[in-house]
């Protein structure tokens, strides 16, 4: 079974004004582009690849397309609800990045949602640099989005657990991880920091890398760390 990574970020709702939201899903989009071509929002997500727009990435385009795709059921717009699109990298399946992004939600029984599924191909587990690479971009989207919460997850991995969240706290710890401060302060964190695994302070809460190579669930030992982790942080 493939093992597909992703990038997830969460954050609250919040009241902000179009340009606001726009000015940071232009951000997160150019943060990807910069990452390589692996990651670039090149088109549009279509009913059928062969059929998808490419996306030049202006901001004027970026604008028209936020704005066609508020929430709105026949001639009633629900503004609270804001705004959602998403890309695709490569026409080429293995090859392909999924790109979702939900920004301006205000209603409080919602989050706002930034997901990259990596593609299959991009080599997580063999390449020092693009594994770098990731962990600089999963904070630069953080500096933007201010997510209370993110990972870089493994598709086969999580479903060990029941979803990705709990009531108050993630369900397991990922390769990856960012706690904002309210996380940060349901986990401790003092705990956070005085963890055996990589940590650091970062934006609003804390980092943590329970390993250098990401999670392979095929491993056992790479599932006994994890669990040893959860464990740790009282998941």
């Amino acid at each position: 079974m493939f093992q597909r990574h992703s990038i997830i970020l969460w954050a609250d709702a919040v009241k902000e004004d179009f340009q606001q939201s726009l000015n940071k899903a232009y951000k997160l989009l150019l943060a990807l582009k910069e990452f390589g071509p692996e990651l670039s929002p090149n088109y549009l997500t279509a009913i059928k690849k062969k059929e998808a727009k490419k996306f030049d990435l202006s901001i004027e385009t970026l604008e028209e397309l936020l704005k066609k795709s508020v929430n709105k059921e026949g001639n009633t717009v629900f503004p609270d609800l804001g705004y959602s699109i998403s890309f695709f990298s490569s026409i080429k399946a293995d090859d392909s990045a999924g790109v979702s992004i939900s920004v301006g939600i205000s209603n409080p029984k919602f989050n706002n949602c930034f997901i990259v599924k990596l593609p299959l191909s991009l080599p997580v587990y063999t390449s020092n640099e693009v594994r770098s690479k990731l962990i600089l971009l999963f904070k630069e989207c953080i500096t933007v989005f201010e997510p209370f919460w993110g990972c870089i997850s493994n598709s086969v991995n999580i479903r060990r657990y029941e979803g990705f969240w709990g009531d108050k706290l993630p369900t397991t710890i990922h390769w990856v991880n960012y706690f904002g401060s309210q996380v940060s302060e349901e986990l401790g964190e003092s705990k956070i920091l005085s963890s055996p695994y990589i940590n650091e302070k970062f934006h609003s809460g804390a980092l943590v890398l329970l390993k250098d190579e990401p999670i392979n669930d095929e491993f056992e030992e790479d599932v006994k760390i994890q669990q040893k982790a959860n464990i740790y942080f009282g998941l």
